[in-house]
């Protein structure tokens, strides 16, 4: 009231209707009528991702396709592919977790922002733990730390010599 501008909130869906009385310093007054002003949807900024990942591995994040501008930022993690579009691929950082964010801006400039908090599980140790062992033994143990309830364990063996052959 009083000013020649309002600042006014739109809602989710369908329109507005503006209207406006002006009266002059001399007491003339006109009115404007009704202007319709149609609230364009906002786009979707929902992130479809996993909610757990592998430390180190590499994941694919995506919004729905359609919009006209994508911008992805990553923390704990890298964007190593599609930046710009509405689907990348990404590495999660080595623990804690990973952060995706998008604006996505639709043909008429309307812009909404979708965020999406990856937990990072954390790798098991693969590090075998074996002696040198005697020609011909039997019985030989080698070990990795305990992945705990659940794990699933793949062993292979290949025999190695220090024999070379002349071509």
């Amino acid at each position: 009231n009083g000013t020649s501008s309002i600042t006014y909130a739109a809602g989710s869906s369908g329109s507005v209707t503006l209207a406006v009385k002006v009266t002059n310093s001399g007491g003339c007054s006109t009115s404007s009528g009704n202007k319709l002003v149609t609230i364009i949807a906002a786009p979707n900024a929902t992130i479809s991702t996993s909610s757990s990942v592998c430390a180190g591995s590499t994941n694919t994040a995506s919004v729905a396709s359609g919009a006209s501008g994508y911008s992805w930022t990553i923390s704990n993690g890298t964007i190593t592919a599609g930046s710009g579009t509405y689907s990348i691929k990404y590495t999660a950082g080595s623990s804690g977790t990973t952060t995706l964010s998008v604006t996505v801006t639709n043909a008429s400039g309307c812009k909404s922002t979708g965020k999406s908090y990856v937990a990072i599980k954390t790798l098991p140790s693969a590090t075998i733990t074996s002696s040198s062992v005697c020609t011909g033994s039997t019985g030989n143990t080698a070990s990795v730390t305990s992945a705990g309830s659940g794990a699933t364990y793949v062993w292979r063996s290949e025999e190695h010599t220090s024999e070379l052959q002349s071509l």
